[in-house]
């Protein structure tokens, strides 16, 4: 395409240039018979018809017309008829029109005159001069063109042909190495060209990319295995507790099994539904939905009288910065609210002591909410590490009192995919976790 580019612009700039060389000689010849029919006048009316010889000048094509088509004197091999006729002559001499002819021995020449008027008598002096020169030099041009051009395509294919091969070099080594990489090759990454163009970023967001992908490739198969090891847990309980309640049918308290069976299907589906969430914020990307707004306080309020059977009583206090009472409203959905709420609150009636507060307030303008129960709290050293999944510290390992270790996990992508933070400090005694969200309006 660039050579066709090329063909087509050079084509082009070959017949303006054409047209242009044309266009300059045929102006220098014009200019050539004005000037020496002004001289051969000025020369006539000097020195009188008699006078005249042509010799000095070299004119050799000079005619000195009188009014009725005779010619009065001319240089030598012009004595015939006038090389212009009565028509041309007039147009001549009035609009200094110049006349493409040919001689009586087949030279093609530019014509033109000039009128004057000598001791009364008016007269045409007629120059012609010969044209060999400008089609001499718009044939050389033609050739030089003809010539030039095909060898200035070839030379430019030539090097867009090495140009374009050496710039697309990196790009066919970054295919082979893309090509070559299998999925197991982790740590293989496409090579990065060594100069600073578009090729160079390319590689760098590719390798990014794949380093991205190669992380989450290792996330998701490490969740996997934490799933697959704690939906195995209650399986593996149920199955054998079933088993032992048919292989010894008539010493099983049924009713005790049953209840043990629900359980571990209870857990099963606590379980579920939290994986499940997480799927659901895994695949969120881009901007939030917000389906909102969420009114913390009302979501608060709905919590608590969840957990109103709790072992510790949850109690509830919405303000503003200024201690007052007030609507809270959060750019969030309300659902996703609820299950951060539900997570936090089962989480903090699970280690409390005597009980767990649910503090709502509009903070410079966030939606502030807080969690803060008086149990043993979290040492500083793994408040990030029990946001990660799957996660349980020493003292929460039983599944019955510290869950799957989902839950704070839950949380903190939620309050990410709004937007949020999420921090775990001392509450002096136990645990605060404060979230904070966009503040929304009524008509969010």
């Amino acid at each position: 395409m660039a050579v066709a580019a090329m063909t087509v612009a050079l084509g082009l700039g070959g017949v303006l240039s054409l047209r242009a060389t044309d266009r300059a000689a045929t102006s220098s010849v014009e200019d050539l018979v004005h000037r020496r029919a002004r001289t051969v006048a000025a020369w006539v009316m000097a020195v009188g018809i008699k006078g005249v010889s042509w010799a000095p000048y070299g004119y050799q094509m000079t005619q000195v017309m009188a009014a009725d088509g005779r010619t009065v004197v001319a240089s030598a091999g012009m004595e015939g008829p006038a090389m212009l006729d009565a028509e041309q002559i007039g147009l001549a001499k009035e609009h200094k029109t110049v006349f493409t002819i040919r001689l009586a021995d087949g030279t093609e020449a530019a014509a033109g005159g000039v009128g004057i008027n000598l001791d009364g008598k008016p007269l045409t002096v007629l120059v012609a001069v010969p044209l060999e020169d400008r089609l001499r030099s718009y044939e050389t041009t033609r050739q030089i063109l003809l010539v030039g051009l095909p060898m200035l395509v070839v030379l430019f294919g030539g090097v867009v042909w090495v140009v374009t091969g050496s710039a697309l070099r990196p790009v066919a080594a970054l295919r082979q190495a893309a090509q070559d990489m299998a999925d197991s090759a982790q740590g293989r990454r496409l090579p990065v060209p060594d100069a600073r163009d578009e090729i160079h970023d390319l590689a760098v967001t590719l390798n990014g990319m794949l380093d991205r992908l190669a992380e989450a490739a290792l996330r998701q198969r490490s969740f996997t295995a934490d799933a697959a090891h704690e939906l195995r847990s209650p399986l593996a309980s149920a199955r054998a507790q079933l088993e032992v309640a048919l292989t010894y049918p008539s010493g099983v308290d049924w009713v005790e099994t049953a209840r043990g069976i629900s359980a571990d299907m209870e857990r099963l589906t606590r379980l579920s539904e939290d994986l499940l969430a997480l799927a659901r914020l895994d695949g969120m990307t881009g901007r939030p939905d917000p389906g909102g707004p969420a009114d913390l306080g009302v979501l608060a309020g709905t919590i608590a009288e969840r957990f109103h059977a709790a072992r510790v009583p949850v109690n509830v206090v919405v303000q503003d910065a200024r201690d007052r009472p007030c609507a809270v409203l959060a750019a969030a959905a309300p659902h996703d609210v609820d299950r951060v709420l539900t997570n936090l609150v089962a989480n903090a009636t699970r280690h409390a002591a005597g009980a767990v507060v649910i503090a709502v307030a509009a903070v410079d303008g966030e939606a502030v909410l807080t969690v803060t129960d008086d149990g043993p709290g979290i040492p500083a050293q793994d408040r990030e590490r029990v946001l990660e999944r799957f996660t349980r510290l020493d003292d929460a390992r039983d599944t019955d009192a510290g869950g799957a270790g989902l839950g704070l996990a839950i949380v903190a992508e939620t309050v990410r995919h709004y937007l949020g933070t999420l921090t775990l400090e001392d509450a002096d005694p136990g645990l605060r976790v404060s979230v904070r969200l966009p503040s929304a309006t009524e008509d969010y």
